[in-house]
């Protein structure tokens, strides 16, 4: 019988829980984002994405959009915060696509993402990507 070996853990941006410097969950208690800023935008795009509301793609397309045309520098500054915030919109909105079985443009969302992840998300994403391709019927035989 072969084994399997555990899905990969995701790296740190892509867990929801957020997370301070030394990988420890942070207080719930701490105050929620503002609202407009890039934390605001994906926590009401989530919010949306629970209810079922499509409006929730847009906000998440907004949040991906406008931190990757940011330099990396300035998304990976102060311990990867826009980073993380970008990849966790990444990760939101192809999850609305997939339980929509729109796989094609949950695949594409990763697509467009891979060039702005670092290679751990990369890692995941592919896998992920791989996951995708296999529900949506594009596996080998």
């Amino acid at each position: 019988m072969a084994t399997t070996s555990p899905p990969p853990r995701p790296p740190r941006s892509l867990r929801s829980q957020p997370r301070n410097a030394q990988g420890q969950a942070q207080d719930p208690a701490q105050p929620r984002p503002l609202p407009g800023s890039w934390e605001g935008i994906l926590g009401l795009a989530r919010e949306q994405a629970r209810n079922s509301n499509a409006q929730a793609i847009g906000n998440f397309e907004k949040v991906i959009n406008g931190l990757a045309k940011l330099p990396e520098t300035r998304r990976r500054a102060a311990d990867g915060r826009l980073q993380t915030v970008y990849m966790q919109a990444v990760v939101g909105l192809q999850s609305f696509h997939a339980t929509r079985d729109r796989f094609s443009d949950a695949m594409r969302v990763i697509q467009d993402a891979l060039p702005q992840a670092g290679d751990e998300e990369r890692d995941y994403l592919e896998q992920h990507l791989i996951g995708l391709q296999f529900m949506a019927g594009e596996n080998d035989a």
